[in-house]
């Protein structure tokens, strides 16, 4: 007799948690204040051990949720959990939060990989920019040696002038540059 009395407990809260989840995607200004719902409604897990008395809501195992919702709800489980997700974009969208996708996910990982890209190409501007300038400190460093009239200074200006051409020639060299950064990661990996 407990044991049915506790199912239609269960049955009750899924239900009173539906509502609550349909509240929050309708009106979720209303639900800003309470910080802690957002960590609720981030997991299944989570959501399944969410406990409001006012609301007849109380918590279980997430199995129990789940096993209950497929009876009362028409769209079962699925719906419930998607409702969810959609009460926590909801609530994130009130609070002008941008949701990121879990980076395990395809949606994650397509992000990351657009994010790296523009990196990388960031990182090309940025070098393409600091070999010009570079350029521009070898050509002043050399007019300001042949102004001079020193010869020792024009002599150690050439010297420098071939150290610094040829660790530019190294940066440019992209074989060179792949072989030390696999070495780079292949000691890392040793390390771990």
């Amino acid at each position: 007799m407990t044991e049915m009395t506790l199912k239609e407990i269960n049955q009750q809260s899924v239900l009173a948690a539906d509502k609550f989840l349909r509240e929050i995607i309708q009106t979720p200004a209303d639900f800003v204040a309470d910080e802690s719902l957002r960590d609720v409604l981030k997991s299944q897990g989570a959501f399944a051990k969410y406990e409001d008395t006012s609301k007849c809501i109380v918590p279980c195992a997430k199995n129990t949720q789940e096993s209950n919702a497929d009876l009362v709800l028409e769209d079962g489980y699925a719906g419930l959990d998607q409702r969810r997700i959609n009460a926590l974009k909801a609530l994130n969208k009130a609070i002008g939060k941008k949701e990121r996708p879990n980076p395990e996910t395809k949606a994650g990982l397509k992000l990351q990989v657009k994010e790296l890209k523009q990196e990388i190409e960031m990182l090309k501007i940025h070098n393409v920019m600091m070999t010009g300038l570079l350029t521009d400190i070898k050509d002043t460093a050399s007019n300001y040696a042949e102004r001079s009239g020193s010869q020792q200074l024009q002599a150690d200006w050439v010297e420098q002038r071939k150290k610094i051409s040829a660790k530019v020639s190294f940066i440019n060299n992209k074989h060179l540059l792949k072989e030390m950064s696999n070495n780079v990661i292949l000691i890392n990996n040793k390390e771990l």
